[in-house]
């Protein structure tokens, strides 16, 4: 390669170093730019970096705080449903004790006359097992005599605001056919969910005999008072 003249003459003038030194600070200018460009570059990819880990740390935390919000939440609507339900339970066993004890017949049934409840002193008056009267219709202890009557009777209750009911010498029948007369009650029970009827009897064999046996007692006396005969001292009949 041949340097001509007009080269060694711009090189020896000193515009060339000078035109090779304003390049190079040119050069220097554009490359610390593009330093400090990359520089905050990765700067703001740290910082955008860090904020990313720092919103998924947070969302982190907010999630596992609505969880044990959550959690906590439920654990006490349980607490409370499991008290309700403990309570709820010692008062059905005190009534069903209550029941069970009461010396007068107690059932239920359902607007579809089937027997839902009976108490021992019902089954024992009606002469059949608890166990086996559920299911079976009331007017399996009613006479035929009646039965018309007592089915357009409820049947008019659960149609009317009526609740409570009163009932006397009214004629019933044990297991094993033989009739009986009953006085009682009947509360009807209306909830959101259900409609059930309750009575309350009792057997009036017992005070029908006793009142049977006392106009006979009196009869005999009134009887032996007509019969008397008073006599005097002397023995005469007066």
């Amino acid at each position: 390669m041949r340097i001509t003249d007009e080269v060694i003459a711009l090189v020896q003038s000193g515009v060339g170093k000078e035109a090779m030194e304003n390049a190079r600070r040119v050069t220097a200018d554009i490359l610390t730019l593009e330093n400090q460009r990359l520089e905050s570059s990765e700067s703001e990819t740290r910082y955008l970096s860090t904020v990313s880990r720092s919103s998924i740390l947070v969302g982190n935390l907010l999630a596992g705080a609505m969880l044990v919000i959550v959690g906590i939440a439920a654990w006490v609507d349980r607490m409370k449903r499991d008290r309700a339900e403990v309570a709820l339970l010692k008062q059905q066993v005190e009534l069903q004790g209550i029941v069970d004890s009461a010396y007068e017949g107690i059932l239920t049934y359902g607007d579809d006359l089937l027997i839902r409840l009976m108490n021992p002193a019902a089954a024992t008056i009606l002469g059949i097992s608890r166990e086996s009267s559920l299911g079976r219709s009331l007017l399996d202890f009613l006479p035929e005599s009646v039965r018309e009557a007592i089915r357009s009777r409820h049947s008019a209750l659960i149609t009317s605001d009526e609740t409570f009911s009163e009932f006397t010498d009214t004629p019933l029948l044990r297991s094993d056919g033989s009739a009986f007369f009953a006085e009682g009650s009947a509360v009807r029970t209306i909830s959101n969910s259900d409609q059930f009827t309750t009575v309350k009897f009792r057997d009036l064999t017992e005070s029908k005999t006793n009142a049977a046996s006392q106009r006979e007692h009196a009869a005999i006396l009134e009887q032996m008072s007509d019969a008397m005969l008073v006599c005097d001292m002397d023995g005469t009949i007066a």
